[in-house]
């Protein structure tokens, strides 16, 4: 009859054989892709979050884009061939910009991109230090590989069951279309106009107050926010080229900014302002300027106030290709200026024309002292 103690000792040989089993095979096939290339082709996770930062540790590349869910649909295949550089697309759907440069960092470790897109989306920045806008928490092990990543990663059953999803085939087997979102939706005037209704609405007192305590309010704020997490990684590395990009985005969406907080539209053009500032700082920093092109704000592109039809991100990655929308320090400020006159113009024509909410009424009577 086995003692106790060699009972013991048996199921700690048993334990600690399943936990090395565990650990082989989620390294083997690693799903997130974190540690190596694939060994086995298992497909693409969904998770954006956790597999992103295993692309931009191990896939070859010459150039990477970086942003949110308006660069989801761009296309690497499309940019490779315009620009003759091998493109990664590497987007995080809501993503913070501390976030993001957690994932520029990933890249630039290990030496992989000599050219960085950028989108300079001031949603992201106006978050401040935020890691995540979500609910569950930032997974800085998958960014930095260290003991912790073998623990919660390595030794993860969710690890294991994610490797045998994509065994049995329930992975996205393309990562070109893996965040593809184009098709499931219509793009007209009467989306954005349900768009505007529904931010409209959403946007009562009590959730202007929530999110007012964890936005950026000044431009002391805002600048220190962009030196961080943009100016410091340009400054660092000298020897890759950043393409910030300013995307377009629909007329409403501009004032819908005065729909969530006072001086979030003049925050807005102090980012503008801030990089037309570092182009005469920073040899390799270019800016594209694409928020002024009147046909890329027409409201018939847009499925909601700030997301495009797929037309338009095949015609902005030609624009970026060619340089087409490249703009100086001077042609910064002056786009940066009209576009303030155009926010202006947009918000009277607006409210002269039917009943305003509240906070755009504020808005209208306040509107220098805003910018001021």
């Amino acid at each position: 009859m086995m003692s106790a103690s060699s009972y013991l000792k048996l199921l700690l040989v048993l334990l600690l054989g399943l936990l090395t089993l565990v650990l082989l095979s989620n390294w083997y096939l690693d799903p997130m892709i974190s540690y190596h290339r694939p060994f086995v082709d298992i497909g693409y996770s969904d998770n954006q979050r956790y597999q992103t930062p295993g692309l931009a540790r191990n896939l070859d590349y010459e150039a990477c884009f970086i942003g949110t869910s308006k660069t989801e649909n761009h296309s690497a295949e499309r940019m490779s061939k315009l620009t003759g550089e091998q493109v990664l697309m590497l987007p995080v759907a809501g993503s913070t910009i501390r976030e993001q440069y957690e994932l520029v960092q990933v890249a630039l470790r290990n030496g992989k991109p000599k050219r960085v897109y950028w989108e300079m989306n001031y949603g992201s920045i106006s978050a401040g230090e935020r890691i995540n806008d979500g609910s569950v928490a930032f997974p800085h092990h998958m960014y930095r590989l260290s003991a912790t990543t073998i623990s919660k990663y390595l030794l993860s059953t969710d690890t294991l069951r994610e490797a045998v999803r994509g065994l049995a085939g329930h992975r996205h087997d393309d990562l070109e279309s893996l965040h593809l979102w184009t098709r499931n939706y219509d793009y007209s005037e009467q989306r954005l106009e349900q768009a505007w209704n529904h931010v409209a609405q959403r946007w009562t007192p009590a959730l202007r107050e929530q999110w007012d305590a964890v936005r950026l309010h000044s431009s002391a704020e805002l600048s220190m926010i962009m030196q961080r997490y943009i100016e410091s990684v340009l400054s660092k590395h000298p020897e890759v080229e950043f393409e910030l990009i300013l995307l377009p985005s629909s007329k409403r969406y501009y004032l819908s900014d005065f729909l969530i907080a006072p001086n979030r539209s003049a925050l807005r053009m102090a980012m503008r302002r801030q990089l037309a500032d570092w182009l005469l700082q920073h040899d390799n920093l270019t800016v594209h300027d694409l928020q002024l092109y009147a046909d890329y704000m027409r409201a018939a592109h847009y499925k909601d106030l700030d997301h495009y039809e797929p037309e338009i991100n095949a015609r902005i990655e030609a624009d970026l290709a060619s340089g087409r929308f490249v703009v100086n320090s001077r042609q910064l400020q002056d786009n940066t200026d009209s576009l303030q006159q155009l926010v202006e113009s947009e918000l009277e024509s607006f409210c002269s024309q039917r009943e305003c909410p509240a906070a755009l009424q504020a808005a209208r009577t306040d509107l220098q002292q805003l910018y001021d």
